[in-house]
């Protein structure tokens, strides 16, 4: 089994697929300055992509609050003025919220930029 592993092996180098001088420029400053922006672009893109996803079953939650409220006599119209004040202090939040996230990331991502490429 060994001697099957090696013939399968042979001419195989690891090595030769990664550069070692390509592969280290990233560390230069502006590369790590752009590899810090990349990541941060990454983090910044996936908390949009969730909280898109939070506010589309924030969404959903409201519409069948909505149709539930609707269709019910028994609530008060007190208790309807607080559900729909309720609603729209929670989208202004979530409004709110993301302009915050956003603008720090930027904030962030400006930070990290090298000055020669502004």
């Amino acid at each position: 089994m060994n001697q099957a592993f090696t013939d399968m092996m042979k001419g195989f180098d690891v090595w030769k697929s990664w550069d070692m001088s390509k592969n280290m420029e990233m560390f230069n400053t502006s590369d790590a300055a752009r590899m810090g922006v990349r990541f941060i672009d990454f983090q910044k893109s996936a908390f949009n992509t969730t909280f898109d996803t939070m506010l589309k079953m924030q969404e959903q939650s409201q519409k069948v609050t909505t149709a539930f409220m609707a269709g019910n006599k028994g609530i008060p119209d007190s208790g309807r003025a607080f559900l729909d004040e309720w609603q729209a202090q929670l989208t202004s939040n979530q409004n709110e919220f993301r302009k915050y996230i956003t603008d720090h990331y930027d904030r962030l991502i400006d930070m990290l930029e090298p000055k020669d490429k502004k």
